[in-house]
């Protein structure tokens, strides 16, 4: 549970930033091809807006009181993401990694299920009066 502190996006705002900045040395200094600075680019663009929305609903959801669950760590996360990953890969290479990651994101989306099912659990204990 939350209790004090909060991370913010600002170090994945920072990350976007960096990978823009690469970016920009990139093609500036050492000529990059426009398929790896788009790509580049690309991402830097979605940390830096991803970082600044994960700031703002923090910032909006410390003013509300109560309860929160804040997990340290999610393997089931990690699941969907590699699962993603190997899906996409698996979309340009072939069947033999795309339905592998399609059943990795499946097992992940159950896992983060379960994390939610937990948590709600949690939260409804603790708040249970004694």
């Amino acid at each position: 549970m939350r209790t004090a502190g909060r991370t913010g996006g600002l170090p994945i705002a920072l990350w976007g930033v960096g990978l823009l900045l690469i970016t920009a040395l990139g093609v500036a200094v050492f000529s990059l091809a426009t398929l790896p600075a788009g790509l580049l680019a690309g991402a830097g663009l979605w940390a830096l807006v991803t970082g600044v929305a994960s700031d703002v609903v923090g910032r909006r959801r410390d003013g509300a009181a109560g309860a929160e669950v804040v997990p340290r760590s999610s393997l089931p996360a990690v699941a969907v993401a590699c699962g993603a990953t190997v899906a996409l890969v698996g979309s340009v290479v072939g069947q033999a990694l795309l339905w592998p990651g399609i059943g990795i994101v499946v097992l992940g989306l159950a896992g983060l299920l379960r994390e939610q099912r937990a948590a709600r659990r949690l939260l409804r204990h603790r708040a249970a009066p004694r």
